[in-house]
């Protein structure tokens, strides 16, 4: 009995064994413990990766936000000075034009500049052209090389076209000539004939002259409007309208009409394609546009082919401009009509005209008058 109570005492001392279960239970908690632990850490660091991610875009938003504000200050603060710089450039005192035009420019706003002198055609923006033709933005550079083709240059080139095309001061503003069979006649620079032959119209010039301020004798040529306007031709041999011709030639109201005609009919329409060629001197464009104006019997392209050759190169290439023009002219004066050519006679004088305006070096064509008196 006593081993028997010995053996029931140990048995109930001995822990039951832990089946499979048991052990998964065990192991569960452990598992879920480590689980929610994790997914909480997880948790935690996408939330605070998210707070990071929002405070850095809600900086760069605020950084740009600023940044814009600034560049919107300067622009506002900007054209409130280009504003107040207006009436410098609408003054009527040259300096002062030439001071706004600067400021401009100073300002970053040389672009701008130069389109408003290249619209008002404004001799004022001159000197700022020739500072802004060297400007390292080559598009300013070059919209300023066209300012100045267009301005500083502008009567010196005029001047050098009507010199080559009339002959010299001899058919200057002032010149009067009836046509051989005293059929019309012609005045000025550019021929303008009455009653209109030529293309250039006498009456058209005359009607711009009278309105132009401080016209000396606008009154005088209303006393001959109902005569124009009918295309009177006693007016070709009436020898008080021609005097009055004369007289008004030497007016610098009639220069202005004639010049202003002259390049709006003819030389503008051409400047750009002479500027395209790569012509970037006075006496360079003043040739070219010569040959374009004149080139109808001989073809022009072939011409300027030729000059190519000659000079290895285009214009717009590497070659010296000056080589180029003087190529040009020896193209030209080359190929000029036989002296069986009823045209003879007219290129001979012409490339005589050229030859000198060579001879000069006057590229910037700043004593044209001067030249004139050698022919």
């Amino acid at each position: 009995m006593i081993a028997l109570k010995k053996s029931e005492d140990k048995l109930a001392e001995t822990p039951p064994k832990k089946d499979f279960w048991d052990k998964i239970g065990t192991f569960s908690t452990l598992i879920s413990t480590l689980i929610i632990g994790g997914a909480g850490l997880i948790a935690t660091t996408l939330y605070n990766n998210h707070e990071l991610e929002i405070k850095h875009l809600d900086a760069i938003a605020q950084e740009t936000r600023l940044s814009n504000q600034a560049k919107q200050d300067a622009l506002i603060a900007k054209a409130k000075t280009l504003e107040a710089l207006l009436k410098y450039i609408s003054s009527e005192k040259p300096a002062e034009r030439t001071f706004g035009y600067a400021m401009f420019a100073a300002l970053d706003q040389g672009d701008l500049a130069e389109t408003i002198i290249g619209t008002t055609r404004d001799q004022a923006g001159a000197p700022v052209a020739k500072a802004l033709a060297t400007n390292s933005d080559p598009h300013v550079a070059d919209k300023a090389t066209s300012a100045l083709l267009t301005l500083d240059q502008q009567s010196r080139l005029v001047a050098a076209v009507a010199i080559i095309e009339r002959g010299g001061e001899k058919t200057g503003y002032a010149y009067v000539s009836p046509a051989y069979d005293n059929s019309y006649l012609v005045y000025g620079i550019n021929f303008w004939s009455f009653p209109e032959v030529t293309g250039q119209s006498l009456e058209d010039l005359l009607d711009r002259y009278v309105k132009e301020p401080g016209a000396l004798y606008a009154a005088d040529f209303r006393a001959f409007n109902k005569a124009i306007a009918s295309s009177d031709k006693t007016l070709v041999n009436n020898s008080d309208f021609k005097n009055l011709l004369r007289k008004a030639g030497s007016d610098p109201a009639m220069v202005k009409t004639q010049d202003r005609l002259l390049t709006s009919a003819e030389l503008e329409p051409k400047l750009q394609q002479i500027r395209q060629m790569g012509a970037k001197t006075a006496l360079g464009a003043a040739m070219i546009f010569y040959v374009m104006f004149n080139e109808v019997r001989r073809d022009l392209e072939e011409i300027i082919s030729s000059t190519d050759k000659l000079s290895n190169g285009s214009l717009n290439s590497v070659v010296d401009e000056k080589i180029w023009i003087k190529n040009l002219v020896m193209t030209i004066c080359n190929k000029a009509p036989s002296e069986t050519d009823n045209f003879h006679v007219y290129y001979t004088g012409k490339c005589r005209i050229l030859r000198i305006l060579l001879k000069s070096n006057d590229w910037n064509l700043d004593n044209i008058a001067e030249t004139a008196k050698q022919f």
